[in-house]
């Protein structure tokens, strides 16, 4: 018996929702984008907990045209105090969050992805990036509109950030090719779920299209 694809598997559920006027338009992309990489650290995407590399791989080849457009670049994440380690409830759900440390190879940021000086890199304690970081203001400081988000995982932190995002007003649009999961199953329904409900998922030649149109706006960035 073959396996169905993502949009057969959903297409009642997609069929129910347009009934209901819950997803089918485009949120869009706004003025000003900027990129967010969440929680590309080495657990996630080299260690114990890695959800593989090809989609930070993919994030590069965004990433590098986000600088050549002069727009925004922000990070973020997961990471404790090394000498107290406060994980709080979400901790209790998920001990292994417990090995991000502060200072340690699991928080690093992925070589494939590193910042560059003036890239802001948050540390963060939930699993939205808008959480206690205040990237809300720093991307409203900057003139940002639109978020542009890759980053692991699909069905936890970057779901959440998108639904955090939408809440701050931001147009959020996730990258197909730029976020990874360890459970297949939870990855592509968080993308059907963020797609009809709270941003657009689009591919990387999409985004990639798109920036180009505002290059110019971008390079006349401060």
């Amino acid at each position: 018996m073959s396996e169905l694809a993502p949009e057969d598997r959903f297409a009642e559920v997609r069929a129910i929702y347009a009934q209901q006027q819950v997803g089918g338009g485009r949120v869009g992309f706004g003025r000003k984008p900027a990129l967010l990489i969440v929680d590309f650290q080495h657990l996630y995407t080299r260690g114990r907990c890695a959800c593989g590399l090809e989609a930070v791989e993919q994030t590069a080849i965004l990433l590098a045209a986000v600088r050549q457009a002069g727009f925004p670049v922000f990070y973020t994440y997961v990471g404790y105090d090394p000498v107290r380690p406060q994980g709080g409830v979400w901790a209790e759900k998920c001990p292994g969050l417990l090995e991000n440390l502060r200072g340690s190879l699991a928080c690093t940021i992925d070589p494939l992805v590193a910042p560059q000086p003036g890239e802001i890199v948050l540390e963060k304690r939930a699993a939205s990036a808008f959480f206690g970081t205040g990237l809300a203001e720093r991307l409203r400081a900057e003139g940002v509109d639109t978020v542009i988000v890759c980053g692991a995982s699909t069905s936890g932190c970057v779901r959440a950030s998108v639904v955090d995002g939408v809440a701050h007003e931001f147009r959020m649009i996730v990258v197909r090719e730029g976020v990874a999961d360890r459970s297949v199953p939870s990855h592509e329904a968080a993308l059907f779920d963020i797609d009809t409900k709270y941003g657009d998922v689009l591919s990387l030649q999409e985004v990639l299209t798109h920036l180009q149109t505002l290059a110019p706006l971008g390079a006349r960035s401060p």
